[in-house]
């Protein structure tokens, strides 16, 4: 049974860091979907960096990371952003496995659609993968945390 502190709740996967030039920034895992029973340490995984996006409501992968891993396009959206003002683009869906990663022990994997879009960023962290966890940010202290506390939004490694 896990430990826990007075007036926590018990934690599934833990993450943070420092906020530098006020993002906050994380490193993530990526694969191409694969079946049940797959030894998941012998496919080719791929860091990516995400930019926590909480006005994200999906989670968004750049094209050309998309492409190189290739996750297979699965569906499509119509997407509009705040930043460019454009609203009513299409944009294909792919679908991907992303590792979120504490350590060993404490670790979850997801099978998800992100929105493929030609960005900057290689990943911005939407809602989508937030939900079920606890989001602190101290811009006094410039850290972060996130702690998923939900199972149901994301599951146990369920290729181990």
């Amino acid at each position: 049974m896990q430990e826990v502190a007075e007036g926590e709740l018990p934690h599934y996967v833990r993450l943070g860091g420092k906020v530098e030039d006020n993002q906050i920034t994380q490193e993530f895992w990526v694969t191409q979907p694969h079946p049940k029973g797959t030894d998941l340490n012998a496919v080719r995984w791929r860091s990516v960096r995400a930019i926590v996006d909480t006005g994200c409501t999906h989670t968004a992968i750049r094209m050309d990371v998309a492409a190189e891993l290739g996750l297979p396009i699965v569906d499509q959206c119509v997407v509009a952003t705040a930043s460019s003002g454009v609203a009513g683009e299409t944009r294909p869906m792919v679908l991907g496995l992303v590792l979120v990663f504490e350590n060993p022990m404490r670790e979850a994997i997801a099978e998800r659609k992100f929105i493929a879009q030609d960005m900057a960023d290689e990943m911005l962290l939407g809602m989508d993968l937030l939900d079920g966890g606890i989001l602190r940010v101290d811009l006094v202290n410039k850290t972060w945390e996130w702690k998923l506390h939900q199972r149901v939004a994301h599951s146990p490694n369920p290729y181990r």
